[in-house]
């Protein structure tokens, strides 16, 4: 993935959870809504992660953001895979 990629699917991620955060607000469990604002959090650390060529640390991050996605049932596996892919679209 290029920088470009990652900056592309974090922003999509960012996006993703406030809209959901703001729409669908009274449905969270307050579980998912401890994950999505941990992910939140994580966000910012990981662009800084990009400018500091700390890639393994930044796939470690993106691994387990893409994890709870699975997990709490937001994106099947190959929505996941397809945001990764250099030749789509977030």
């Amino acid at each position: 993935m290029t920088n470009e990629k990652i900056l592309e699917v974090l922003d999509f991620y960012d996006n993703y959870i406030r809209r959901k955060l703001i729409t669908e607000k009274e449905c969270f469990f307050s579980q998912n809504l401890a994950l999505y604002n941990h992910i939140l959090q994580m966000i910012p650390k990981m662009k800084q992660f990009i400018s500091e060529g700390r890639w393994e640390k930044l796939m470690r991050w993106l691994g387990f953001i893409q994890g709870v996605f699975y997990t709490i049932r937001d994106f099947d596996l190959e929505s996941l895979k397809n945001h990764n892919r250099q030749d789509i679209e977030s």
